[in-house]
């Protein structure tokens, strides 16, 4: 049996505005990735174990966070960033890459570093949501910030991507929408934020996602999904939707599943594996952890305590 064909990385630069693109560096072993994921064509994302090397001064090919993942100081200088000429540690912090723009840097000390690369089809869901649509939306290069939401939101996609995408296609829609948002409202170099009413859905429209939802507990679903059938922009959707229920699209519709599950497990023999295949779950395990997560024991001691 042949084996699978390597990973390559998506984190690439152009020597020149025009040049030919390479990889950051030229030598590098990935841990993980987001390949093959549901969610792949809205947000990249690669975590890399980097040796003590230097990223050549590129053009970076797409919009880039950087996220070291290190717990100890690895002294780094960015290279063209006139703010920090002196060697800082890559330790809880993070930096941003606008798509184009001149980059580079040389750490120390090998490190494992995490890239989420959100699609320019993302971007345009967002700024969707404006008030007033910019013609051309610019970010800012940034370096060594600290920015404790990317950084939950990049270890969440990362725990999603080593598991092996067990959560579906809207768990990681919901995280690319929620990063790139905070990329947008937060990194423009012009003042941007998208629109926020602070209202909830119309009734009918809720009960009719609802409706849906039920009817389709077992499929991956989609944000975009929820929204066309909404009426809204996913972003805008989302908000909205939290509104009236408390919780985002996702944890919603988990909430359903082990609502679901509780009542398989209770009314019925089913075995737990088929309980999780009839509910969307990745499998056995995946629904066991979320359950237990959310209800604080397992579906077999649950089983177990309540015949």
């Amino acid at each position: 049996m042949l084996n699978a064909e390597p990973i390559k990385t998506r984190v690439m630069v152009r020597t020149s505005q025009t040049g030919e693109v390479l990889p950051f560096i030229d030598s590098f072993d990935i841990k993980a990735s987001s390949h093959g994921a549901p969610w792949d064509d809205l947000l990249a994302v690669e975590h890399d174990l980097l040796p003590a090397s230097e990223m050549k001064g590129g053009y970076i090919e797409r919009t880039t966070i950087v996220q070291p993942l290190v717990k100890y100081d690895v002294p780094a200088f960015r290279l063209e960033d006139q703010r920090h000429t002196q060697p800082t540690s890559l330790r809880n912090v993070i930096h941003i890459d606008p798509s184009g723009s001149l980059t580079g840097a040389r750490w120390t000390k090998p490190a494992n570093v995490l890239f989420l690369m959100p699609s320019d089809t993302v971007f345009e869901r967002v700024i969707e949501d404006m008030a007033k649509t910019p013609s051309r939306l610019e970010l800012t290069r940034a370096s060594f910030i600290q920015d404790i939401h990317i950084q939950q939101i990049g270890n969440a996609i990362l725990t999603e991507c080593q598991e092996g995408f067990p959560s579906g296609r809207l768990y990681g829609e919901s995280l690319a929408m929620a990063l790139t948002a905070r990329l947008v409202n937060n990194y423009s170099v012009r003042h941007l934020h998208t629109n926020d009413t602070g209202l909830g859905l119309p009734s009918w429209r809720l009960r009719k996602v609802i409706d849906f939802i039920e009817r389709n507990i077992d499929a991956d679903l989609g944000l975009e999904d929820l929204a066309n059938l909404a009426g809204f922009s996913e972003f805008h959707f989302s908000r909205m939707f939290k509104k009236s229920t408390g919780f985002t699209p996702h944890r919603y519709v988990t909430e359903r599943r082990i609502a679901r599950a509780k009542e398989l497990l209770l009314r019925t023999q089913m075995p737990i594996k088929d309980i999780s295949n009839q509910l969307g779950f990745g499998d056995q395990a995946h629904l066991s952890t979320v359950f237990k997560r959310l209800t604080g024991t397992t579906p077999k001691r649950f089983r177990e305590q309540n015949k």
